[in-house]
């Protein structure tokens, strides 16, 4: 079945990469070199490049900027704000730019982002509405409490395999394939400035430092497939693979995420409302607010990748407080005595004030 997913906000799926100030130009746009061609340029300084990036602290639009825009493996818009916040830390680690993920510099979505935000809401539906699989998973994260010794990167696999099947072979979203969507051109990627807002008994602050990222544009649009295997799902191939009374979790999706969704955007109006002193936060408050009019027939609300948050990867909202609060001094989770967890939140900056939470989307059936 095709869809096409609009992004409501915007979304960051890092490559892992970063991209230093060796080898970008921050002017009217920003620009990216290819550093290849300008190292073959004939009057470009290689020795004198060399150098200078070896002596630390290094932005190449001192050295050749205008050189360098002759080969620009790509151009992105920025913000005025954007930019004079990125040149002003430009001589530190902290001006460093987050690579999207792309294939031969056009960008995508991978299939796997878009499946694991569904395993998510998927996971949290569940442990919502089976008070069996809910009460061995309180169960399992008591025991966890109460161990000394506890692998931190296995903590929630007995839970996940409660609801998806113990072994890769018989997890229930086997069923479900997801693929990547189209790559679009560059054009559809901005330089944005993300910032983390900490809670205050006052209100709220920011964190001293800057993100900067390359991400995906508002209202940029993809088309991607995704496909239920009814053959996995019927009685046989079911019982075989231990999938039976699991069908309709895939098979209802847009139910599902959307139930997470509004549980989700619920809590964040909740804190963005709590903290928002000064009324610094309305335009995020807004923005929540315009969200919960996205929905319509035939589509269902994400939240992918980076910026999402602890809540917006975790099933951590359904959690009595008391036993959110052991979990946290078990796994030494925020800041002792700070009753708020999570505590902060990544949020967009457009002309030095903050706008957007990231990774929010909305999938529709073509």
């Amino acid at each position: 079945m095709k869809y096409e997913l609009d992004l409501i906000s915007p979304v960051h799926i890092g490559s892992g990469g970063f991209i230093s100030p060796i080898e970008f130009i921050v002017d009217d746009k920003f620009y990216r070199a290819d550093m290849d061609k300008l190292f073959r340029d004939e009057r470009f300084d290689t020795d004198g490049f060399i150098e200078n990036a070896k002596a630390g602290a290094f932005y190449l639009g001192e050295f050749a900027s205008e050189l360098a825009k002759e080969h620009v493996r790509y151009s992105l818009n920025i913000s005025e704000s954007t930019r004079a916040d990125l040149h002003g830390l430009i001589s530190r680690r902290s001006s460093e730019v987050r690579e999207f993920t792309k294939t031969n510099d056009e960008a995508y979505l991978p299939g796997s982002s878009i499946k694991g935000s569904i395993r998510t809401a998927i996971l949290w539906w569940v442990l919502k509405h089976d008070h069996d699989k809910f009460n061995r998973a309180k169960s399992h994260l008591v025991n966890l409490i109460r161990s000394r010794d506890i692998d931190k990167k296995h903590v929630d696999d007995k839970i996940v395999h409660d609801v998806f099947g113990k072994e890769p072979t018989h997890d229930l979203l086997k069923a479900l394939q997801v693929s990547d969507t189209n790559a679009i051109t560059s054009t559809g990627l901005s330089i944005e400035e993300v910032r983390t807002l900490t809670t205050t008994p006052q209100g709220h602050n920011w964190k001293s430092f800057y993100t900067f990222v390359e991400a995906l544009k508002p209202r940029t649009k993809f088309d991607l497939e995704m496909e239920v295997d009814d053959f996995l799902l019927d009685v046989d191939a079911a019982r075989e693979l231990h999938f039976e009374g699991k069908q309709n979790l895939v098979r209802e999706l847009p139910k599902i995420c959307d139930e997470f969704a509004d549980d989700l955007i619920k809590n964040e109006i909740e804190f963005f409302e709590q903290y928002n002193t000064p009324r610094e936060l309305d335009e995020v408050l807004k923005f929540y607010e315009r969200l919960i009019e996205e929905r319509g027939a035939n589509t269902f609300l994400l939240h992918l990748s980076w910026g999402s948050g602890w809540h917006g990867m975790t099933v951590g909202r359904l959690l009595e407080p008391h036993l959110l609060s052991d979990l946290r001094r078990k796994f030494r989770l925020g800041k002792v005595g700070v009753p708020e967890f999570p505590k902060t939140r990544r949020l967009v900056h457009e002309n030095g004030k903050p706008k957007y939470p990231l990774g929010w989307v909305k999938l529709r059936v073509l």
